[in-house]
């Protein structure tokens, strides 16, 4: 299952030890080494993307990345957001 999305918040001046303090509030890490994500099957441009680091739970890097953009620090969440564990409820084909 995938569920790839582009999330861009309207949060200002976000830094990486702000993001690492809510991602481990989720049970989350944060790998500033990773630099894409990508869906386990299909890969393309519309389902990978460049990234600034990647989330990890329990050491495992997820298919779901940040950017922390320009100089305003805008944050976007960019991956397959069913591969946190944390999507829920019934999907339609």
């Amino acid at each position: 299952m995938s569920c790839w999305r582009k999330c861009a918040s309207v949060i200002k001046d976000t830094d990486i030890d702000i993001l690492k303090e809510a991602a481990e509030k989720m049970g989350l890490g944060i790998d500033t080494s990773i630099k894409r994500v990508s869906t386990s099957y299909g890969i393309s441009d519309t389902n990978s993307a460049n990234v600034d680091g990647a989330f990890i739970k329990n050491g495992q890097k997820l298919e779901l990345g940040y950017v922390l953009k320009g100089s305003s620090g805008n944050l976007e969440v960019i991956g397959d957001f069913w591969s946190t564990g944390r999507a829920k409820g019934n999907v339609a084909a």
